[in-house]
Parts: C-alpha cells; structure tokens; sequence
C-alpha cells in the first residue's frame, strides 16, 4: 500500500472487522468509501440505490458495479420510491436509509459535515440538529473533499 493511500486511511473510522453495507453513489465521496473499506480488509457490499429521480440514473449502477468488482466487493443495485411531499432531498434520503438499514456506511466528509452543522444553525436548530453526522456510519469525516 502507499504511504500516501495508508495516511488517508488512518484519518478514516472504519469497523474493526465484520461485513459492512456502503452506500455508493458513483460520485467521487461514495467511490473513495468503497476502496477504502475495501483496502481496510472489510467484507465490503456496495449498494447503489436509484431514487429514479433522473433520466439516465440507473446507468449509475454500472459505474458502481465496475467500482466493486475491481476492488473486490459484493454488489447490489436497489430501485426505491420517493413518497411525495416537501423537502425532495430529505425524502430521498429517508427513502435509501429506509432500504439500506441502520449499520450502512456513508462517504461524508468533514466538508459536509460542516454544511450540516451550518445549515442547522442558520435554520435556529438545537443541540440535537447540529449533531449531525454521526462517525460510526460515516468512516471519511476525518477527510476534507
């Protein structure tokens, strides 16, 4: 393993041991959780979860797939239901944690982590909504984008 790939690693939280389920989007945060989950020695399954909510979405699927197959993972693709109402990006996730269940792992990083903290602020949010993210199911806050 490379130095620089092992420092990136030890800022990283992930399971000692154990199969862990990553939520991978195809974009750049998800696909780094997958290789290094992977590179950590974990039993790795990346779950790519279309919300249907783009044309063209499910050709994501494949990016993942390919992603998981080089590194060694398990793969699995999930089609699921926005329900209708307010606020589509908070539907959205409450639908894939939903189908991904309580111990998945999510690539945030300490970038986003960051916007949450301020926009639950600015949104007059207490203790409780500045949080945020918790680090056992989100193993690269350590890292900034």
């Amino acid at each position: 393993m490379s130095a620089t790939l092992q420092a990136v690693r030890d800022r990283c939280r992930f399971p000692r041991s154990g199969p862990v389920t990553c939520a991978v989007s195809g974009g750049a945060d998800s696909l780094a959780l997958l290789v290094l989950a992977c590179d950590a020695g974990l039993d790795v399954t990346a779950v790519h979860v279309d919300h249907g909510l783009r044309p063209g979405s499910g050709a994501e699927a494949d990016v993942v797939a390919d992603a998981a197959r080089r590194f060694g993972a398990a793969f699995r693709a999930e089609r699921t239901q926005v329900p209708p109402g307010g606020d589509l990006e908070a539907r959205a996730r409450a639908a894939r944690r939903d189908l991904l269940g309580p111990g998945a792992l999510y690539g945030h990083t300490a970038d986003d982590q960051a916007e949450t903290i301020l926009l639950a602020l600015l949104r007059g949010s207490g203790l409780d909504g500045v949080a945020a993210m918790q680090p056992e199911h989100h193993p690269l806050l350590g890292l900034r984008r």
